[in-house]
């Protein structure tokens, strides 16, 4: 295993920021408080810590970027999800075989439960993230948008 690998491994797991976008989504008016599950990690190569990092920075940035209270106790909304994949593939390969360009994929399950609107909300809606390790290493981890 190359040196390059187990440090682009390393910053995956320990080196990276969290980062949520919230454009275009469109609150109804009375809709005032949310609340965000723990999401499950079902992606057995995943840092045991990204479902945690994933729904503390959507917590972070409903709580910052929109009018909604956190609430604990009977909000209007809810999210929670599951953390599905985690994956490093190789993108581009160099003579001898060795990864030159490796991607990192992550797949999110979300969903969002209206509490006196049942049939508004979405289940599992998925949600698709990659980049290039070079990429990962340069910006923030993810960005749902």
């Amino acid at each position: 295993m190359s040196k390059g690998f187990v440090l682009s491994v390393f910053l995956l797991m320990f080196g990276f920021s969290c980062s949520v976008s919230l454009k275009g989504i469109i609150i109804p008016p009375e809709v005032k408080t949310f609340f965000v599950e723990d999401f499950r990690l079902s992606a057995l190569e995943a840092p045991a810590d990204l479902n945690q990092r994933f729904g503390e920075a959507l917590r972070n940035k409903i709580r910052n970027e929109s009018r909604l209270t956190l609430k604990e106790i009977e909000p209007d909304i809810i999210f929670s999800g599951n953390v599905r994949s985690f994956r490093i593939s190789p993108e581009a390969v160099s003579a001898n075989t060795v990864a030159q360009l490796n991607r990192f994929e992550i797949v999110i399950d979300v969903t969002l439960e209206y509490t006196n609107k049942p049939e508004a909300g979405w289940k599992n809606k998925s949600y698709t993230f990659f980049k290039t390790l070079i990429q990962v290493r340069t910006s923030k981890m993810f960005r749902i948008t």
